[in-house]
Order: structure tokens, then sequence, then C-alpha cells
């Protein structure tokens, strides 16, 4: 993966929302944000996008 220089979007975003939201995608699709969010398995970024954090 290239590096990325620069602040983050979040402070609360990290290696395992990256990781959590690339699991999610390759399972559920592409966009299909509201069916990650739902699935059974907890990711790391959904307590904080459920609370209306910024994403």
């Amino acid at each position: 993966m290239p590096m990325i220089f620069g602040a983050p979007v979040n402070a609360w975003w990290g290696d395992n929302e990256d990781r959590d939201l690339l699991i999610g995608t390759l399972k559920h699709g592409y966009g299909k944000y509201a069916v990650i969010a739902s699935d059974r398995k907890p990711y790391a970024f959904v307590n904080n996008c459920s609370r209306g954090a910024n994403i």
C-alpha cells in the first residue's frame, strides 16, 4: 500500500477501522454501509458511526 501523509480525517479512525471496512466491503459489497453496520460481527467503526460521528 502506498504511504499516505497528512492528518487523519477523524481522530478515532485507525488501522482497525480500515481493516474492518475492507472486510465488510468484501463480504457485503461496495456502498452497502447499512448492511455492514447491521452485520453480526462488531466492526471497529460501527459504534462511532452510529453515534453520528463524521466519517
